[in-house]
């Protein structure tokens, strides 16, 4: 029904968005999956219903429909990234490690190409709340930080430590299994100045 309802949007646009605004506040999670899974297709038909309806699938209690929605944002990303800008923080408070994980994978490098100061702190936020397995991609974008523009780096580091002291101990750990050098420049953040 999902995919019909996608593929008749055009000829039928306002009977598609009734069915697709219903379908997304049911219990069912075979529906609210399907309707993730058309994001993409749907944002070229009708975008603000696809934002209306990615909304709702972000904080969804169903993982998987959180997951496919959160994969949403890697082409949000590229069209808009304001859009993105207000959608990424929700991933993250969410909590849901599989969904930032897809985050981290399909939409950090182009939110850096874009805002290599991380001037709304997702970075932080992701690392003190991802796991092990987000955090090893994470760290690898941490690095191309700190080559590329270091005081990028460091302000991105000093503010998981005014955060989380913990978890920049982990981030010291990592970068230095990683890189000595760059590991280095956490040293004073490290001994608290």
């Amino acid at each position: 029904l999902i995919r019909a309802t996608v593929n008749l949007i055009s000829d039928f646009p306002e009977q598609s968005k009734e069915i697709l605004i219903y379908a997304v506040h049911n219990n069912e999670h075979s529906i609210r999956r399907s309707i993730a899974t058309s994001l993409p297709k749907l944002y070229s038909y009708d975008s603000k219903l696809t934002l209306h309806l990615l909304d709702i699938l972000l904080i969804d209690n169903d993982e998987t429909s959180c997951v496919v929605a959160t994969s949403a944002l890697g082409f949000i990303i590229r069209m808009d990234i304001n859009l993105f800008l207000i959608r990424a923080p929700k991933v993250i408070e969410k909590g849901n490690q599989k969904a930032m994980q897809i985050l981290i994978n399909s939409s950090i490098r182009e939110y850096i190409n874009y805002d290599i100061f991380d001037r709304i702190n997702l970075l932080p936020k992701l690392w003190i709340l991802c796991n092990e397995t987000s955090r090893s991609k994470l760290v690898s974008f941490m690095l191309e930080i700190a080559r590329v523009n270091p005081e990028s780096f460091l302000k991105i580091s000093k503010n998981i430590s005014n955060e989380d002291h913990n978890s920049f101990q982990e981030l010291y750990r990592w970068v230095g299994m990683r890189d000595m050098k760059t590991q280095e420049l956490l040293q004073k953040i490290k001994e608290g100045k």
